[in-house]
């Protein structure tokens, strides 16, 4: 029996009890994979797993679905703007996710004044619902930036946002495998994002992306004003950004991978015999 090991994304206190079923599980199981080596570091030292049992498989999306040079996302980016009432040229930063404290948002929003002295006319796009939005509206009005802060709500159409955003922010201080930076990554945006397990993973500094250290505004604000200030800067992020998509996150290395793993698995060797 094969296990998939995905992470967890709740409350401390479910959090206990998927911890425990898993536990529980472990006992039937023969062969895990994870999406990451934190996750894969973690079965480990906290499980005892051996490491012959265990392999990493990154997710993978349909890279060519998020090429920025196709005329549908082309229009994406212009209808997204359309949509939102902004104009064309306006500068956009974008965050996605849950609205909870793992995701580190109230550091993007307390980073707006600072972005917002050097590139004025720039909007900040928040998309996704949780238990923290109340919060996060109430500390961009303290800050005086409410206006300029885009609170979507809950939004199935990820692809439309990423192509009318100008910039990824990821402020997280927790993350497994995130999949809205690859699909980010394969449409070529440029990312600033915190210097985090699972991030480090898939963004190497100054090359495919901007990393920051975590619960720190200023640096997030410097390394997003870097990027909109600098045309050029933004393109080789981007650029760099998707070919390493195209290289390590795509479906079908994905699907490789899983059935060189189930081969191994029905013929009673490791993942890592020959």
């Amino acid at each position: 029996m094969a296990m998939l090991v995905e992470g967890y994304d709740v409350s401390i206190l479910r959090k206990g009890l998927y911890v425990s079923i898993d536990r529980w599980t472990e006992r039937w199981v023969n062969k895990f994979t994870v999406l990451s080596e934190a996750m894969r570091r973690s079965l480990i030292e906290r499980h005892k797993i051996p490491p012959e049992n265990i392999v990493k498989i990154y997710n993978g999306i349909e890279i060519e679905e998020y090429n920025p040079d196709l005329k549908e996302v082309k229009n994406k980016k212009l209808e997204g703007k359309r949509a939102l009432g902004l104009k064309n040229d306006v500068p956009v930063i974008g965050a996605i996710g849950r609205l909870v404290w793992q995701k580190g948002f109230e550091y993007l929003i307390r980073a707006a004044p600072e972005v917002l002295k050097k590139c004025p006319e720039a909007r900040f796009l928040i998309v996704g619902e949780g238990p923290l939005k109340n919060k996060l509206i109430l500390t961009g009005e303290k800050l005086n930036v409410a206006d300029r802060i885009i609170f979507t709500g809950f939004r199935s159409d990820i692809k439309e946002i990423l192509a009318s955003i100008d910039v990824l922010a990821m402020p997280s201080l927790l993350e497994g495998l995130p999949m809205v930076l690859l699909e980010a990554m394969a449409m070529a945006k440029p990312i600033v994002a915190t210097k985090i397990e699972g991030v480090i993973e898939v963004l190497e500094n100054n090359k495919t992306g901007l990393l920051v250290p975590d619960k720190n505004s200023h640096a997030l604000a410097e390394g997003i004003v870097g990027i909109l200030n600098d045309k050029a800067k933004a393109n080789f992020f981007g650029q760099n950004a998707r070919e390493a998509a195209k290289e390590k996150f795509s479906v079908k290395k994905m699907v490789v991978q899983i059935e060189l793993a189930y081969e191994k698995l029905l013929h009673g060797k490791g993942f890592y015999d020959n």
